[in-house]
């Protein structure tokens, strides 16, 4: 379990291994990439350490996750590489860069993001670095013209063939074989490389040791920063997608709860609903925080209690978003004539679901789909009641308003849907809509629902409730999803119980062999459940 620990983002800059040697209680994570910040705050981590971080295949941790975790007064330091460039640029706000690297940034001497960029190896590996850092390049050069190893010559010859070579062909070898090519006197040429493959410094890895010792030395010396901090509707959004998902790695030291919110892909269409519900509840507790929230039912409905191991700042949120939100969910008055009912319908038709269990409910002889999965499949059909009641809720307040997508939005999803389901011909059109109880008219209002959904819940453009986008850095979407619905608690008896968990895998299995695009890794993430119950039954 964790308990403000110092978290340190972590690739081929340094072995972990290594890493834990200097500061061994810090835990370390992969290189951080767009969402990974935000995802962890909700850890309370004690402080964050940027070493390493990807960009080019994904995009870079944002700044504004960085000041968020600064207007949050958690210490943030960078050093090295990625690390190095967001201090450099956000030391005004209070992120601490450490370091040489840091120093080259930070008073313009470099500035290009190739300069500390490294191809290296995957995790397995330990992301091991395969090229040359330029900014490694330049310290050993800069040491070697020092020590008379080097002329100004051959030193502006180095850097020049460095700089003028893709990051990804930045090897030692290739240096030397343009370098060979380049320089008149191939004898300094070859002293130089033969100095540079014994003598020379790893600049990155330097500056980390120095940080991760300092920080082992002298602790958390972090003074906050009072600065204006605006959360964008951009980063709104982003927070909003990265906490209706679990963790992408995995790492021992998390706390259960979260072992449980990423074994929930066990469950593979609960799973997938229970994402889909956690999309609804942000924009669903920002209209009902706002004065302009339409009336509920007086019916409430008791919502589950968060279970014990919920650390007390995720707890007390949960507690203050199911009183709000309880009135919404009360399933013991769903059903057909409910006015949610088109809106389980239409999620099922956006599934690709509706034609499927339609002809179910027939054969079992059952009326409607509601019927045959309130009797079938109870849990499936909780599931798809809690998004029904959401959908419906934000929509109804929308139409309320007047709120009318656009004729473009309308037309290009329309454009979109039909090409991703194969419906460019009018003939396959005619017999969707057919086959899925769909006249012309209630296909336009079908779209105009998803457009309306699209504009407020995937833009998090919360602004139509007539309030700022604000984050709460203790929301954490998918959990309270989970709970609401039971499924986390689901999760953690399966977890518990040998002889269930290996007939879900059985289950898994069999669904991967039919639908090998629907869970793709399915060994993996046996494997990967199967560390999580060693974990969960030794806590």
């Amino acid at each position: 379990m964790m308990n403000n620990e110092i978290l340190v983002f972590l690739g081929p800059t340094l072995d972990p291994a290594d890493a834990k040697q200097i500061l061994p209680d810090a835990i370390y994570l992969p290189p951080i990439k767009c969402g990974d910040l935000l995802q962890v705050l909700r850890l309370q981590p004690k402080a964050i350490v940027i070493i390493d971080g990807f960009f080019e295949n994904t995009a870079s941790v944002w700044h504004k996750e960085i000041l968020l975790a600064l207007h949050n007064k958690i210490p943030v330091y960078g050093c090295s590489s990625m690390g190095a460039m967001r201090a450099a640029e956000l030391a005004d706000y209070g992120m601490q860069g450490y370091g040489e690297v840091f120093e080259y940034y930070k008073n313009n001497f470099i500035s290009d993001d190739d300069e500390v960029a490294v191809l290296h190896l995957n995790e397995d590996s330990h992301y091991l670095a395969v090229t040359e850092a330029m900014v490694s390049i330049r310290r050993n050069c800069e040491k070697a013209l020092n020590e008379g190893i080097i002329s100004k010559l051959l030193f502006d010859t180095v850097i020049a063939v460095a700089k003028n070579s893709f990051y990804h062909q930045r090897t030692i070898n290739n240096l030397y074989q343009q370098c060979m090519q380049a320089y008149e006197n191939q004898l300094d040429v070859e002293k130089f490389f033969s100095w540079y493959k014994t003598d020379r410094i790893d600049l990155k890895k330097v500056d980390a040791i120095a940080l991760l010792t300092h920080l082992k030395m002298n602790g958390i010396n972090f003074k906050p920063t009072n600065f204006s901090f605006n959360q964008t509707s951009f980063l709104v959004c982003l927070y909003n997608t990265v906490t209706t998902t679990p963790f992408y790695y995995y790492f021992s030291q998390l706390p259960q709860y979260e072992k449980i919110v990423m074994s929930a892909r066990l469950l593979a269409d609960i799973y997938n609903l229970n994402k889909y519900f956690a999309k609804f509840l942000p924009p669903l507790v920002c209209l009902l925080s706002t004065t302009g929230s339409i009336s509920v039912t007086k019916d409430i409905y008791s919502l589950p209690k968060i279970p014990d191991e919920i650390p007390n700042n995720l707890k007390n949120a949960y507690q203050q978003i199911s009183s709000r939100i309880a009135s919404v969910f009360n399933l013991n008055l769903f059903d057909e004539q409910h006015d949610a009912a088109e809106y389980f319908y239409d999620f099922l038709r956006i599934a690709f679901q509706y034609v499927n269990l339609k002809q179910k409910a027939e054969q079992t002889n059952y009326k409607t789909i509601i019927d045959y999965l309130r009797n079938t499949d109870i849990k499936k059909f909780n599931m798809l009641a809690y998004v029904a009641l959401a959908w419906h809720y934000l929509d109804n307040y929308l139409k309320q308003i007047n709120f009318i997508p656009t004729v473009t939005a309308i037309n290009n999803y329309i454009q979109t849907f039909r090409i991703a389901h194969k419906l460019i011909q009018l003939s396959d059109f005619e017999n969707w809509l057919t086959i899925n109880d769909l006249t012309k008219e209630q296909y336009v209002e079908f779209v105009k629902k998803i457009v309306r959904y699209d504009h407020v819940i995937k833009g998090s453009n919360f602004e139509i409730f007539n309030t700022s986008p604000t984050i709460n850095i203790d929301h954490y979407w998918l959990l309270f999803a989970l709970i609401i619905s039971g499924t986390y608690d689901d999760v953690s008896n399966l977890l518990a119980d040998e002889d269930k968990l290996q007939q879900q895998y059985v289950i898994l299995k069999n669904k991967a062999l039919t639908n090998p695009i629907y869970i793709p890794d399915i060994e993996e993430l046996e494997k990967f459940i199967r560390q999580i119950h060693l974990d969960v039954k030794v806590s």
